[in-house]
């Protein structure tokens, strides 16, 4: 028995309305990246301690301007803090969310694909048989379940498989 856990429908309404509501919170942020992974890797990467480290050296910079050297932006370094913390939290929310499509997505595929193979073991069955035109569907799919059984190259950096657009 095929587990079920999602039996749900989308609109296309609801669908392009998504599309379109992520595309224009997407435009909000015109200053956005798409970095290589070459500078992925040489930048060093700001964790948790990293955005303590930043806010302290800001206080006491400000407290202590004597120390702070001309070639320093202060009111570069203050924006670019303020604008971390709001990416940060509009990053939180839509990490959470994409975990949640992921899931989802991965879910739907294995409901999917069980039920498929379901189909395809009794297409089979049914051309051993002699179910006429049974031959021609266990055929058919077969040649997309060798594809899928075949073993495939290992992704670069781990990625996950999302669906393509």
């Amino acid at each position: 028995m095929i587990k079920n856990l999602i039996d749900a429908e989308l609109s296309k309404e609801n669908e392009d309305l998504a599309v379109q509501n992520i595309t224009a919170t997407e435009a909000l942020f015109p200053f956005l990246l798409n970095l290589s992974p070459e500078e992925r890797h040489t930048l060093p990467k700001m964790r948790r301690d990293g955005l303590d480290f930043v806010e302290r050296t800001l206080m006491h910079a400000e407290s202590n301007p004597k120390l702070v050297t001309s070639y320093l932006d202060m009111a570069g370094l203050k924006k670019d803090l303020t604008l971390l913390k709001q990416v940060q939290r509009v990053l939180g929310v839509l990490e959470t969310f994409c975990e949640k499509l992921r899931d989802t997505y991965m879910e739907l595929g294995a409901e999917s694909y069980a039920a498929a193979r379901i189909f395809y073991r009794s297409a089979q069955n049914a051309a051993k048989t002699g179910v006429e035109g049974c031959e021609y569907i266990a055929r058919d799919l077969g040649e997309y379940y060798k594809k899928l059984s075949a073993p495939r190259k290992k992704k670069e950096n781990n990625q996950a498989e999302t669906p393509q657009k």
